[in-house]
């Protein structure tokens, strides 16, 4: 599948067609963006993890908000409180998801002509590594997983990291590694979405 960000996601009275963005889709997505040289400088710096494309479904499924119609201010909301809310990240992080998420709306705008893109970009100036570094850090965002993982640093424990009993760390995945796990999460998702209908 070619990749298509105009692809129609509305009825024609505006209601979303499906609940949530079409896997092959994503697939494409994810493909595209990797060959951009947006992309591929990710990639070469090991700090690609799909945050583009978690702000898309993000939008989609929880607001209710097409790809093209990502706004600056949808943007905003998803990452400084849904990400916080919903997905278990050190702050430490902040400042990698800010940097693929510029790459991936810059690359939306130069390759795609996303209308938002630019307005985007900027929404995540300088200051936002600061404050989605501490949103993340913040316990009134933490959930029950989250609220594990911070609480075992301080423990001096690192959660982050797969260690095996002797103490050593796991090597690193590589971008295809990455990409082949990414593919068996979507297509675990696929099947649960089947299950269910």
């Amino acid at each position: 599948m070619t990749f298509d960000l105009y692809q129609r996601f509305l009825d024609d009275e505006g209601a979303l067609i499906e609940a949530s963005l079409p896997g092959e889709w994503l697939e494409a997505l994810d493909e595209a963006f990797l060959a951009s040289p947006e992309g591929q400088a990710l990639i070469a710096t090991d700090d690609y993890w799909a945050w583009g494309r978690t702000v898309l479904e993000a939008a989609f499924e929880y607001e209710g908000v097409p790809p093209t119609q990502v706004t600056a201010d949808v943007l905003e909301g998803i990452v400084f409180s849904w990400i916080p809310r919903k997905v278990s990240v050190a702050p430490e992080a902040a400042g990698e998801i800010i940097r693929e998420l510029r790459a991936f709306f810059q690359w939306l705008g130069r390759e795609h002509g996303h209308p938002h893109a630019g307005a985007c970009g900027a929404a995540l100036g300088e200051e936002s590594e600061a404050e989605l570094a501490g949103e993340l850090a913040s316990p009134k965002n933490f959930g029950m997983a989250t609220s594990f993982l911070m609480g075992s640093q301080p423990a001096g424990l690192d959660m982050t990291r797969a260690e095996d009993p002797g103490g050593q760390t796991a090597p690193a995945l590589s971008p295809d590694e990455k990409r082949a796990r990414r593919k068996a999460r979507n297509a675990q998702r696929k099947q649960r979405r089947k299950k269910k209908r």
